[in-house]
């Protein structure tokens, strides 16, 4: 077997190594999700309270963003931690630093196993295939894990903000939690934006898609009537307590957006995508659901009136719990809480 054979033949296991470390990975988070939701709770608490004793001491400035960042570094030496900091709005040039480690070793152990099982493989192609190459499929497949890392940080914070802790924390107007690689490429999973907004601007923006969408706008309680929102990305959005009155957002996807006691009057969703949004005490009126695709949607408490769903293409799961329904028709199949 020639060195090319060799490689492109490693190449097929490390697939095959990489799919069985995944799915071990998968069912081990969704059989502990509490207890990891918990353990990360804590850390951020306690990096929380650690913020609120330098803040009081007038050793630190008010808050811009925290940041989660894998430290790569220790990952090829088997230490799999993330770095704390709490940033001012100076950011990276923020002098006085807040520092704390989240340790993941759970989740990275499986990592860690794969990187293992390609040692032991690599063997039999002698040096065909270096323990160099091993290390690098190693790194490559730690995205994977820093990505299910992030899920789970996205997930935990809703609860984890709740604490007196942080909200003791002082934060900027616009203020965000990101996780990502030390002072590098990072994405927001938590954002806060207190700022005064321009409606106009506003509607300019989200009627402008962007490369990775839109990510954690915050538009709440601004009226967005009249507005022009075709062929978008709205991705963990917030217009809680907006209006959106001769709107159009068709042909888009929506996933994980807020819009809690809002109101949608003759707005046009036709043939988009709309993923686990929450209408809960949203009023919705003489709304177009033609052509849509709708999973996981939450209607609690919520009024709609003069709706046709039997026009959506697909509707799957839709809590309508407390709603009132006026002139409003369901598919007979229907999955309905």
């Amino acid at each position: 077997m020639t060195v090319g054979e060799s490689r492109e033949a490693f190449k097929e296991e490390v697939g095959e190594v990489s799919v069985k470390q995944l799915e071990k990975l998968q069912q081990y988070m969704m059989e502990n999700y509490d207890e990891l939701a918990e353990q990360f709770t804590e850390v951020f608490k306690d990096h929380c309270q650690k913020v609120i004793i330098m803040q009081e001491s007038g050793i630190k400035n008010v808050l811009a963003c925290i940041q989660f960042s894998l430290m790569r570094y220790k990952l090829v030496n088997g230490i799999y931690e993330f770095r704390i900091d709490a940033y001012d709005e100076n950011w990276y040039g923020d002098q006085i630093e807040c520092v704390a480690t989240y340790d993941v070793t759970s989740i990275f152990s499986f990592l860690s196993e794969f990187s293992n099982e390609l040692i032991e493989r690599r063997r039999k192609y002698m040096q065909r295939v270096t323990v160099c190459d091993v290390k690098r499929y190693v790194l490559e497949e730690s995205d994977k894990y820093k990505l299910a890392v992030t899920e789970l940080i996205r997930s935990a914070l809703p609860q984890a903000i709740k604490l007196s802790e942080y909200e003791s924390v002082k934060r900027e107007d616009l203020f965000i939690i990101t996780v990502g690689e030390f002072r590098d490429h990072s994405g927001i999973v938590h954002k806060e934006d207190q700022t005064e907004k321009d409606v106009e601007k506003v509607k300019k923006l989200l009627g402008t898609d962007k490369e990775d969408g839109h990510q954690y706008e915050i538009f709440d309680g601004i009226d967005l009537s009249d507005g022009q929102f075709s062929e978008v990305r709205w991705l963990y959005c917030s217009g809680v307590e907006s209006v959106f009155i001769n709107t159009k957002i068709s042909n888009s996807l929506l996933m994980f957006c807020k819009f809690e006691q809002a109101i949608f009057e003759s707005v046009d969703f036709s043939n988009s995508d709309l993923v686990s949004l929450d209408f809960t005490g949203t009023t919705l009126k003489n709304i177009d659901f033609t052509g849509t695709q709708m999973f996981q949607m939450n209607f609690e408490g919520a009024v709609l009136e003069n709706i046709d769903f039997t026009k959506a293409d697909r509707i799957d799961g839709i809590n309508l719990e407390n709603a009132t329904l006026i002139n409003v028709i369901l598919p007979e199949d229907m999955e309905v809480v």
